[in-house]
């Protein structure tokens, strides 16, 4: 599903698998591998080395959960899982200007911001782009079958009135109940797909400004400036 050479050695790689599985390779031994690492729960879609420290690399999985390696340890040094979340996380990326930050895109539309030295439990920020007044003129969201088409942002209004950015905080954030099966999950997480139906596929940060840049399954590409945490502006 993907891999990553390491940053400082042109010769090793890692893979993560449909299965779950993560394996250090050469591109010199085709017949076994070097190592292998503790699986995830779930196909790992994205494996990205850290360039401040290249021995370190994280991985994202459909089990709506992150973990961070290091390349001669076989188990995760640490395991990251947003509070009340259970959607696939679809691509991450680390912030050039901070080695402690990284952005996460799931399939429900919404970007995690972590920031490792301030918290390891749950994410700084998360951003629902679904409630974004942006994409509603881009045509990234859909129609709210209940209340009609949602209306675009009328063009002259746009900069007289900036519109509310979406805040999210734990307390928001509902917490799965105890009697909660992992079908009940996925037929509610279905049912929300169903009416959503756009999920974020790719994430990365620019290179010199605090700017996060992600695409979804309906080709809106959008661009958000990072205010806070100030710590992700150097």
């Amino acid at each position: 599903m993907t891999f990553d050479f390491l940053p400082e050695d042109c010769t090793r790689y890692v893979t993560g698998t449909e299965e779950g599985s993560i394996h250090l390779s050469n591109v010199s031994h085709n017949e076994q591998y070097l190592d292998t690492y503790e699986s995830q729960n779930g196909p790992v879609y994205r494996v990205l080395f850290s360039k401040a420290y290249p021995e370190m690399f994280l991985t994202c999985s459909a089990d709506s959960s992150m973990a961070l390696y290091h390349v001669r340890n076989k188990t995760p040094v640490l395991k990251f899982q947003s509070i009340g979340s259970d959607f696939a996380l679809n691509d991450i990326c680390w912030c050039p200007g901070n080695s402690t930050v990284f952005a996460a895109v799931a399939a429900d539309a919404k970007i995690q911001l972590w920031d490792l030295s301030y918290s390891c439990i749950d994410p700084v920020t998360i951003i629902d782009t679904n409630a974004d007044p942006a994409l509603w003129a881009a045509g990234g969201v859909a129609s709210d079958k209940d209340n009609g088409p949602i209306k675009s942002v009328d063009s002259d209004d746009e900069f007289d009135t900036p519109p509310p950015a979406p805040i999210h905080t734990r307390a928001s954030a509902a917490a799965p109940k105890d009697d909660d099966t992992p079908v009940s999950k996925l037929l509610k997480n279905l049912q929300q797909m169903q009416q959503t139906n756009r999920s974020l596929t790719t994430v990365i940060f620019s290179e010199h400004s605090p700017i996060i840049i992600v695409g979804d399954s309906r080709g809106v590409v959008t661009l958000y400036r990072v205010l806070k945490p100030i710590a992700v502006t150097n």
